[in-house]
């Protein structure tokens, strides 16, 4: 949530102060409970009577929740108070509309920007999206809701590599003291509110494509992979040495590591919450699925492993076909939890990963589900699915939803057949 102008000191907002105690009831119930036991248990690798189940959809006012919670059943029409009845309102439909064992946390999130936050006359500045990494992040976008949007590289030429710095944490006490002020002062106080500072994430290879071009990598590890590493190198030390002084300088905390849609829940000891290696990383590289194993050992592995050694457990995720990458990955510093997308062999990654003991995360085919399969045929894959996997710890998911556009109610069957399914 990025939050726009702030105003001075805000009554609590009756609306606001009563979702809060909902989501509040909700996350002190014998439910929630069990929920956050089951995880816990399932984390440290516990076998248990009953497989943990979530259709994961994002915690942001995506497409999705714009269906599931429409534009004019809100209250609020702009400002923080909208952000926060959204954030609100996601939390109890997800409770709920779908009955599965996700873990919902109470906290509310904020963010400021990385511009000079608001005038003493209230508006807004703009964010200076180029201090980052010291280049232009531009990019071209239709206006349509949901649209396409392509990015504008801004390394064309070796050369622009020497333009790149590393980047920096901006602290921000003042607005982000009142920031927290203001959505605590708006909800009457009744759940966490937190600022979320983390602009960088865990994929140097994703920040390559960002600053370099998908296409353009490609014929830079046939044509220069030397000068590749160097760009892998810097953009993986400069992720270091960030989220090192995030750490250094309190913006960190365990919490906002937390893969929201991935980890439901784990727990860090409050002492240990501003720790890197008390947290989860969210591990990835997407964008090098049409790289072949030896070149993901080369240029992706060893700059994630830069990454995956700063924490306490590495959830790797793709969506791609990671069978025959899975015997790299595995070697992951702190790898604990790895997705087995619809399009990889569950068989070929349990082989890879040996006896190293990872939690894996079995989906299901989102497509098939949400605009082909009945209520038969999800339980058919996913009792395959369960067969397959048996012997491992392994949870079932289903995520990777953009649209539930002609799927209505299809969430909630595959939510109720996969609870079914999971009790062994």
């Amino acid at each position: 949530m990025l939050i726009g102008p702030l105003r001075g000191d805000q009554p609590a907002e009756p609306l606001l102060v009563e979702l809060a105690a909902q989501v509040l009831e909700n996350w002190r119930s014998a439910e929630m409970e069990r929920r956050r036991g089951l995880w816990m248990r399932h984390f440290r690798l516990q076998n248990q009577d009953k497989i943990p189940v979530k259709c994961a959809v994002f915690d942001y006012y995506d497409l999705v929740w714009q269906q599931l919670i429409p534009e004019d059943t809100l209250h609020f029409t702009a400002g923080l108070r909208r952000e926060l009845e959204i954030q609100l309102r996601i939390k109890l439909e997800r409770f709920a509309r779908l009955r599965d064992d996700d873990v919902i946390w109470p906290t509310l999130w904020g963010r400021v920007d990385r511009g000079r936050g608001p005038s003493s006359g209230g508006e807004a500045q703009e964010a200076d999206e180029d201090s980052l990494w010291g280049l232009p992040l531009r990019v071209e976008q239709t206006e349509d809701a949901g649209g396409a949007y392509r990015p504008l590289p801004p390394i064309r030429e070796e050369a622009d590599l020497e333009r790149l710095h590393a980047p920096r944490p901006l602290p921000r006490p003042r607005e982000e003291q009142r920031l927290t002020e203001e959505m605590n002062a708006l909800t009457g106080g009744t759940l966490p509110a937190k600022v979320a500072t983390d602009e960088l994430h865990y994929g140097p290879y994703e920040w390559a494509v960002r600053l370099r071009g998908a296409q353009q990598l490609l014929y830079d590890a046939y044509d220069r992979p030397a000068w590749l590493h160097r760009l892998m190198a810097r953009i993986a030390e400069g992720m270091v040495s960030y989220h090192r002084e995030r750490q250094a300088l309190g913006m960190f905390d365990a919490e906002e590591s937390l893969p929201r849609v991935h980890v439901p829940y784990d727990e860090v000891s409050p002492e240990h919450a501003q720790q890197l290696s008390a947290a989860w990383c969210y591990a990835h590289a997407q964008s090098a699925a049409s790289l072949g194993p030896a070149m993901y050992a080369e240029f992706v592995q060893p700059y994630n492993a830069k990454i995956a050694a700063l924490f306490s457990k590495v959830y790797y995720h793709g969506c791609e076909d990671l069978g025959r990458k899975a015997a790299i990955i595995r070697d992951l510093p702190h790898l604990a939890y790895f997705h087995v997308s619809p399009w990889t062999r569950l068989a070929e990654v349990i082989e890879a990963l040996g006896d190293r003991p990872v939690v894996l995360e079995v989906h299901a085919h989102p497509t098939e589900v949400l605009f082909t399969y009945n209520a038969d045929e999800m339980r058919g894959e996913l009792r395959r699915r369960i067969a397959e996997a048996r012997g491992t710890v392994f949870d079932l998911k289903l995520c990777d939803i953009q649209t539930i556009r002609g799927a209505e109610g299809r969430l909630e069957m595959w939510t109720d057949v996969a609870m079914e399914e999971s009790v062994r």
